[in-house]
C-alpha cells in the first residue's frame, strides 16, 4: 500500500477517489509496540487468537510472539503460508498516517508463499491477507466526512469499508476485504532476524525460527506460520 494513499484517507495529503488507487499493498516497515499506549492490540486470529497444531499438540500461531522467541536456522526453499494472527500491522500502519488512529480488533487470514534463495541470497513473497479491522480516526485527521474516509479506504484497499461519526467528532469505522501484495529482492540474515531488502522499499526486519518444516516469523504485532 502507498503511505500517501491512507494519508489522503486522513485528510494530511490531498487526492481524490478518481486517483489511481487500485492496487493495494502491504508494508510494515518500522518495529516497537503497535497500539498507541504502548499495550497490545485486540488483534487475535479469527478464532480468537493461537490456533492449535493439527496434530494437536501446542499452538502454534501467537500474536505475542517476536524476537525472545526467535530461534534463527536455514531459510533456503520454499514455504507456503499457513496461519496469521495478530493484526498489529494494521495499526501501526493507520498510525503511520495518522497518530491518533485506534484500532480496536484487527484479525487477518493469510495465504500465499515465500521463496529463499541461498546462493543467490534473494527472495519473492506473493501473499493475500484477509482483513476484518474495527478502528476510530479521530476528528484532527478525517477528511469532510465520515462516508468519504469509508468509500477512500474501499477504493484504496480493495475491500468493503463503512465508518460513522462519533461522539468525539471523529469516524468509528469497519473495514473487511482482501490486501494482497507481491514483493521481491535480496536479503541477509542477522543473527535471529531475516532482513529483506525489497527492490521497491526500504528494509524490512523479522525475527524468525525454523523448527523442522515450519517457519515462524514476525513483524508489528502480527505472527506468521509458514511450512515447507
Amino acid at each position: 500500500m502507498r503511505w500517501w494513499a491512507l494519508a489522503c484517507v486522513f485528510g494530511i495529503a490531498g487526492c481524490s477517489v478518481d486517483r489511481d488507487l487500485t492496487e493495494p499493498r502491504f508494508a510494515c516497515e518500522r518495529g516497537g509496540s503497535c497500539a498507541a499506549d504502548g499495550g497490545a492490540v485486540d488483534s487475535g486470529a479469527r478464532d480468537g487468537g493461537a490456533t492449535p497444531s493439527p496434530d494437536g499438540g501446542p499452538a502454534s500461531c501467537l500474536p505475542g510472539w517476536g524476537l525472545a522467541d526467535a530461534c534463527g536456522g536455514a531459510l533456503g526453499g520454499s514455504w507456503t503460508l499457513m496461519e496469521v494472527c495478530g493484526g498489529g500491522w494494521f495499526e501501526r500502519e493507520l498510525q503511520d498516517s495518522c497518530p491518533g488512529a485506534l484500532v480496536q480488533t484487527a484479525d487477518i487470514v493469510g495465504t500465499g508463499r515465500l521463496s529463499f534463495d541461498e546462493t543467490r541470497m534473494a527472495y519473492t513473497v506473493s501473499q493475500a491477507l484477509d482483513v476484518d479491522a474495527d478502528f476510530t480516526i479521530p476528528s484532527f485527521c478525517r477528511p469532510t466526512s465520515c462516508v468519504q474516509s469509508a468509500g477512500v479506504l474501499a477504493v484504496v484497499l480493495g475491500g468493503e469499508a463503512t465508518c460513522e461519526d462519533n461522539a468525539s467528532g471523529g469516524c468509528d469505522c469497519n473495514y473487511d476485504g482482501p490486501i494482497a501484495f507481491t514483493q521481491d529482492g535480496e536479503y541477509e540474515l542477522d543473527g535471529e532476524q531475516f532482513v529483506l531488502e525489497p527492490n521497491s522499499a526500504g528494509e524490512l526486519t523479522f525475527p524468525y525460527c525454523v523448527d523442522g518444516a515450519q517457519l515462524t516469523y514476525a513483524q508489528n504485532g502480527t505472527t506468521f506460520i509458514a511450512e515447507r
